[in-house]
């Protein structure tokens, strides 16, 4: 698996600022974080969903690379661990709405 951290530089109220995935070799996704300025949380994985699904296209950071007047997004790979810290924290503050699933 690889992780990466994808930065959003924007104006676009109803868009993501930061997504974090975790690709298999393929590029799938198989986990993703989505947070917006406002303080909303987004997130999937192949057994749950909150405001969010899994690209069903393979991801290529390169496709992440762009910047013009209104906009700069980047992809930096990352290591496992600092995605799995946010992802434990996103599924903790949520585990109440997932139990409710």
């Amino acid at each position: 698996m690889k992780y990466y951290r994808i930065e959003w530089i924007h104006n676009f109220k109803e868009q993501p600022v930061q997504y974090l995935i975790e690709v298999d070799l393929f590029g799938f996704e198989h986990k993703k974080i989505e947070n917006y300025k406002a303080g909303v949380i987004n997130f999937a994985s192949n057994e749950l969903e909150k405001g969010k699904f899994l690209s069903q296209d393979s991801f290529d950071s390169e496709d992440y690379k762009y910047e013009s007047s209104v906009e700069k997004i980047c992809a930096t790979e990352i290591a496992q661990s600092k995605f799995y810290k946010e992802w434990d924290n996103v599924i903790k503050c949520n585990n109440s709405i997932l139990d409710n699933k």
